[in-house]
């Protein structure tokens, strides 16, 4: 949903336009708009929900202090507390994931690490600011009450370096793995495969039935099968015939002409 402020510009300089995300989706415009003070003078908002956070679209005139970060680059600010990533309009979704390739995790958090713990004041808490390349970070919630933590690093390099390492937290020691963005074509193409793996049944015969009715109408069309083995075979049998024909009728001649001759043999002795 958009919303237009009717703030008109008075330093065009300091006008940039981001895509922000990581807002919690309770955030109502009155509130959205209440905190974007802090980061200067709202022109417009256009928000689009996902589940339990939104992303938001903002124009905005910056003050110095929110410019600054702007065009330093920071990967995370601070937005009513809380951190949120933001992200030039101008960049495509293919530069947006290109930020979100290097990924650690901290899975198994307890209780008492939270968001608000890991960033007071609009910065990373020591434990986090000391992960050499982390740059952002975001605690979620995953199978029932578990949680984890996801941290964004700058490169490949940097996220080496973390891996496996371990950090205390209270009387525990957390360690870092390395965390596999989420790919909706990859779900999906898991999806395709298990249900072909798993067919009930009734999927299986309808399978074979349909192979033997391909079967039946192979041999309704005439197309090759076993019949024209058969064919070719009864083509062949009348060449046979014929030469046990050809046998019985040379067989017939010497017959009759034996008689022949013992008929001219007993004449000539009567005479």
């Amino acid at each position: 949903m958009k919303v237009l402020t009717g703030h008109i510009p008075q330093n065009k300089d300091n006008v940039g336009e981001v895509l922000v995300y990581d807002i919690p989706a309770t955030w109502s415009h009155d509130k959205l708009l209440a905190e974007l003070k802090l980061w200067g003078h709202v022109i417009s908002i256009n928000t689009k929900p996902h589940r339990k956070y939104q992303s938001v679209r903002i124009k905005i005139e910056f003050n110095t202090f929110q410019l600054a970060k702007y065009t330093r680059g920071d990967w995370q600010v601070d937005l009513g507390k809380i951190p949120v990533r933001w992200f030039p309009i101008s960049w495509s979704l293919k530069d947006r994931k290109e930020y979100e390739r290097f990924q650690g995790v901290i899975e198994d958090l307890p209780p008492s690490f939270t968001t608000d713990l890991m960033w007071t004041d609009g910065h990373l808490h020591e434990l986090l600011s000391t992960q050499s390349g982390l740059k952002a970070f975001k605690i979620v919630q995953y199978e029932g009450n578990r949680r984890k933590l996801i941290g964004y690093f700058d490169s490949w390099v940097n996220l080496k370096i973390s891996l496996g390492t371990e950090v205390r937290w209270e009387h525990l020691l957390l360690k870092w793995c390395k965390h596999a963005p989420f790919s909706p074509n990859l779900k999906k193409k898991q999806s395709i495969n298990k249900s072909k793996k798993h067919k009930t049944p009734f999927q299986k015969s309808l399978v074979t039935g349909n192979k033997s009715e391909q079967k039946q109408a192979s041999k309704k069309k005439g197309t090759p099968g076993p019949k024209s083995t058969n064919k070719k075979t009864k083509e062949k049998q009348p060449t046979r015939n014929k030469n046990v024909n050809s046998k019985k009728l040379g067989g017939d001649r010497n017959q009759m002409f034996n008689l022949f001759a013992e008929f001219l043999s007993f004449y000539n002795s009567k005479k």
